[in-house]
């Protein structure tokens, strides 16, 4: 599983990454900031493991919900092997 591979599934997801981040927003106007993820993928595509491994949004449960949201993205299936993988994600004016 390639690092490009990973990071362009994530970006197929931004549209949705930004519906989470604008429902935030309505609890809690002008946060923004940075989460950084670590997950690792299995073989089977699935994301067995996920945390937020930093923040500068000050906002737990939005770091949360993002890190659930990824968490249950699939990766699609390969032979063999797990990824650990870590992927920063700035919210703000823009995503990714």
């Amino acid at each position: 599983r390639s690092a490009k591979d990973v990071l362009e599934t994530i970006r197929r997801r931004g549209p949705e990454l930004c519906d989470i981040y604008n429902t935030f927003l309505k609890k809690k106007s002008g946060f923004d900031g940075r989460v950084v993820l670590r997950f690792e993928i299995a073989p089977s595509g699935e994301v067995v493991r996920t945390a937020v491994a930093y923040s500068s949004t000050g906002y737990e449960e939005f770091d949360n919900a993002v890190s659930d949201y990824v968490g249950g993205i699939p990766f699609g299936e390969v032979e063999s092997g797990s990824a650990k993988v870590v992927v920063p994600l700035t919210f703000g004016f823009s995503i990714l």
